[in-house]
């Protein structure tokens, strides 16, 4: 067994080590803490902070300015609570009481400037760090008894017990002198060094509560005192690894918490601690190298089991100056679901029980598949029941102007194609700068087209609703009034304030129509039925006078006809 050579040079008489012993224990109950508290030592620049344990308050100073301080606090068992702190940094049980029980606290400090992360991917991945002094956290551990903090009494050293009370007068039992002397004896007996291999065929007991005829049940190795720790310490220098550790049992100061721990004691740190209570199997590594959470049949590389929706909290403090940010990744019964928890704890992802295969599918192209693990254009949307749909459906209140709710943009001239199935069948609707058209397979040329200027382009006839099962308060038309106002309706020959060919065209004004004739939906629009309708009236009218006229017409060459014959009779008569 490796030993040092110079071991037994200049070694300290035991009461020489006696009084070193109770000055180091003193020196360390005046240095202490009144609060079990740990800082993380990982944040470059972090602000050392310190803390003080008062019946009614509990108060931090950190050593550096700070932003926003936020102290989140939470009882065994219980949901952590959230409370913003202002300068100076308090948390006083008289403005906020707090059940008797042990509580675990963490206090983040933001820095005093912000960092800012860009959106794309590589400025995410490598942020810029806000300038000055960073941020900072610390948590620790308090209970609460009767209204009030629980204070630590003062701390024997190691191997002392029932210490008492500073302010207490009273004079020791000769039970308590012998316990003491006792102790006293144990402190002042001398160091043994073994400088060879030290086998024990037994159980081995170490600390000063362990008792003659010790019952070590099962143990091999067993600790037994008021504070229990086996230290690391690595003697190497650099380059080699020499990073010192300790394993803890439980806090030494009274109202600490109880735990199992593992202190990185040159980093002044707890990078893990198991508290007492926690349910069995919290966390289990199986053979195979998977991690299980209350759980000691892990199915996959990570196996979380939960009575109440198990979940992942991911949640970005503002140490380093980033905005704080809080998601959750959780499922149920009801629903797997991403829920922005800084943001009013909005889910923005659902995913329901029994949703198809793929119904969210993203390829390896980007192309997005929904209903389809397969998908041909950027969202493909495919259902095999008949239900695919698409709605947009904007349930905000009234707006005055009209909301866009679905836009296609592109370098150029847009199609969209309506296909009757796999087949060559399908209509092409076609959106240039200038126009809108609608053509059929096979077509080189639109059947519809709307200009930008209004116009109307139809390739074939175009035919507007007039059947009789279309209409109602059907009466006869007055067309000999209709003859009349058409006669004294003013006809212009214009052009089109749109048409940038400045086309010419012939023709009423509707303003004038609607005014004479009270047609139409509006004083500054035409239907082509209504001016058929006033041509056909005219027509009409023009007949019906056109009929009088040749009756009357008629009539007088009847008339001309029998009065030429009675002439003719005459001048018969008279020869």
């Amino acid at each position: 067994m490796p030993h040092h050579p110079n071991a037994f040079l200049d070694r300290p008489q035991p009461r020489a080590t006696a009084l070193l012993m109770m000055a180091t224990a003193l020196a360390a109950l005046l240095l202490c803490q009144s609060v079990q508290a740990q800082q993380p030592g990982d944040a470059a620049g972090a602000a050392a902070i310190t803390s003080r344990l008062q019946a009614q308050r509990l108060e931090w100073t950190p050593a550096a300015p700070h932003g926003r301080a936020v102290l989140r606090i939470a009882r065994d068992g219980g949901m952590p609570q959230d409370f913003v702190l202002r300068s100076p940094l308090v948390f006083s049980l008289q403005d906020t009481p707090l059940p008797d029980g042990h509580y675990t606290y963490e206090l983040t400090l933001a820095p005093t400037t912000s960092a800012v992360r860009h959106d794309d991917a590589t400025a995410a991945l490598v942020p810029s760090a806000p300038s000055g002094v960073g941020g900072a956290m610390l948590s620790g551990s308090v209970s609460v008894a009767g209204g009030a903090f629980v204070l630590p009494p003062q701390v024997p050293p190691r191997g002392e017990v029932g210490a008492a009370d500073s302010g207490s007068d009273s004079a020791t039992t000769p039970s308590t002198r012998s316990t003491l002397a006792s102790a006293s004896t144990r402190m002042v007996a001398k160091d043994q060094l073994v400088s060879d291999d030290h086998i024990i065929q037994g159980s081995v007991c170490a600390g000063f509560d362990c008792a003659i005829n010790e019952g070590f049940g099962d143990d091999t190795l067993r600790l037994k005192e008021n504070n229990l720790r086996i230290g690391f310490q690595d003697t190497r220098v650099a380059p080699f690894p020499s990073n010192d550790w300790t394993l803890v049992a439980n806090d030494s100061a009274s109202g600490g918490a109880s735990f199992m721990g593992i202190e990185d004691v040159t980093g002044a740190k707890f990078p893990a601690r198991w508290l007492a209570g926690a349910p069995a199997n919290s966390l289990y590594v199986s053979p195979q190298g998977r991690v299980g959470i209350r759980t000691a049949v892990p199915v996959l590389d990570l196996h979380v089991v939960s009575t109440d929706t198990p979940g992942l909290r991911q949640e970005q403090s503002n140490v380093s100056g980033f905005t704080a940010q809080t998601w959750d990744i959780a499922g149920n019964e009801a629903n797997f679901f991403v829920r922005d928890v800084t943001g009013g704890s909005r889910l923005p992802l659902r995913i329901r029980p029994g949703a198809p295969h793929s119904s969210l599918d993203i390829a390896g192209n980007g192309n997005v598949g929904m209903g389809t693990p397969r998908p041909m254009a950027s969202l493909t949307l495919r259902r095999a029941d008949g239900s695919g749909s698409l709605l947009v459906d904007n349930t905000a209140g009234a707006a005055l102007a009209p909301r866009v709710q679905m836009e296609l943009q592109n370098n150029g001239a847009i199609a969209a194609r309506l296909a009757h199935g796999t087949g060559t069948a399908y209509w092409t609707q076609h959106a240039t700068a200038t126009a809108v058209g609608l053509a059929p397979s096979g077509s080189g040329s639109n059947a519809l087209s709307v200009q930008s200027n209004g116009g109307l382009m139809v390739a074939g006839t175009l035919s507007q609703g007039s059947s009789r099962t279309l209409k109602h308060d059907i009466t006869a038309a007055p067309v000999h009034a209709i003859l009349g106002e058409v006669a004294q309706l003013p006809l212009y020959a214009w052009r089109y304030l749109s048409d940038l060919n400045a086309s010419l065209h012939l023709g009423p004004m509707a303003e004038d129509v609607h005014h004479r004739f009270k047609v139409g939906e509006s004083p500054r629009t035409l239907a082509p039925s209504d001016v058929a309708g006033l041509a056909a009236a005219t027509v009409q009218a023009l007949h019906q006078k056109l009929a009088a006229k040749d009756e009357e017409l008629l009539a007088l060459a009847e008339r001309l006809s029998a009065l030429e014959q009675q002439l003719a009779r005459k001048r018969g008569g008279a020869r």
